[in-house]
């Protein structure tokens, strides 16, 4: 109910056919599998419970198959449960997918095609207040160069933006982008005009707007079979 009142903010288009894909995922199984990864603004009251939980030794502890480590603490006392349950009721207002746009649809989907009855109202979800949280980069992933020579697409890009040849991948500040085409990687800088407004100033959507729809042909991420996301 709350993906489809907007309570449960998103930031990407999604795919219909890998929306189908795990709409078909939850009813052969009958359940969910992944927690969606949500993001919560500061919270002063939730940011105090955290602290003093995880100050104490957790419950569970393990690494992974890819190194990672894990810790699980639980929360038993009825009264703090009932603290956190009225502070995310009263303080929390939205909730931000941070992972799991396609899985949040999808199970939105499931709850309508089934009339909203019984636990076909909810999925599974973990949430992390955002100021305890690093944004890793989500590439797009071109498949060719819509007839254009790698040299004709970088002086393209030049009209654009600034571009330099660097050595990596990774931006090292706001409004700069990375490309690699050809062996080479070039770094995209560009300024947002004053009255831009907040959806245009975003980079994903200059990336869109000035590279991928008029350059390289890719006008619909969503539906287009030439592009994948990393």
């Amino acid at each position: 109910d709350d993906y489809a009142k907007g309570l449960i903010k998103k930031h990407e288009l999604t795919r219909k056919d890998k929306e189908d894909d795990r709409m078909v995922h939850i009813r052969i199984q009958n359940a969910n599998i992944e927690p969606v990864f949500f993001a919560f603004k500061h919270n002063e009251g939730l940011e105090r419970i955290l602290e003093d939980t995880v100050s104490a030794p957790s419950e569970y502890r393990f690494t992974d198959e890819n190194g990672f480590g894990h810790e699980f603490w639980t929360i038993e006392d009825d009264n703090l449960i009932s603290r956190i349950t009225s502070l995310f009721t009263d303080t929390v207002e939205s909730f931000y997918i941070a992972d799991g746009h396609h899985r949040s649809a999808a199970a939105s989907r499931y709850a309508q095609a089934n009339g909203f009855v019984g636990e076909t109202r909810w999925f599974m979800a973990v949430a992390f207040p955002a100021s305890q949280l690093r944004i890793l980069p989500y590439n797009r992933l071109v498949a060719d160069l819509n007839g254009l020579t790698a040299e004709a697409l970088v002086a393209k890009a030049r009209d654009v933006f600034t571009v330099t040849e660097v050595n990596g991948g990774t931006p090292t500040a706001a409004r700069h982008a990375r490309l690699y085409v050809a062996g080479q990687w070039y770094d995209l800088a560009w300024e947002v005009p004053a009255g831009t407004d907040v959806v245009s100033s975003l980079d994903v959507s200059v990336l869109q707007d000035n590279i991928l729809a008029p350059l390289l042909g890719i006008d619909d991420p969503r539906t287009s079979k030439r592009i994948d996301f990393i």
